[in-house]
């Protein structure tokens, strides 16, 4: 392997070079987790393991970085889509400093 223990990962607003992160509005309130969300963008997307980078599942909501090409393909396709039985919403995750009035 790479070492036992690993990187340090950027903080959530700042995704790896090369990959967009994206909202999903399901988290483990929905018992949802990462691999689901992984298997998930694999199966509707056709992603394969290297396109597919930092998953991060929170009470209500995850975060899914993919590589960048095909992050509007996923918001398009997987919008709508049923996990865990109830449809989940996907978009490009918002960076902090935009601070949306919501």
């Amino acid at each position: 392997g790479r070492g036992a223990r690993p990187a340090a990962r950027p903080p959530a607003h700042e995704p790896v070079a090369g990959f967009t992160q994206l909202f999903v509005n399901a988290g483990r309130n929905r018992r949802v987790y990462a691999r689901d969300l992984t298997a998930l963008f694999q199966e509707r997307l056709g992603l394969t393991a290297e396109e597919i980078g930092a998953v991060r599942v929170f009470e209500k909501y995850s975060f899914v970085e993919v590589a960048s090409p095909r992050a509007a393909e996923a918001v398009q396709r997987l919008s709508g889509v049923e996990l865990k039985g109830r449809p989940v919403n996907v978009e490009v995750a918002k960076r902090k400093e935009e601070n949306p009035a919501r």
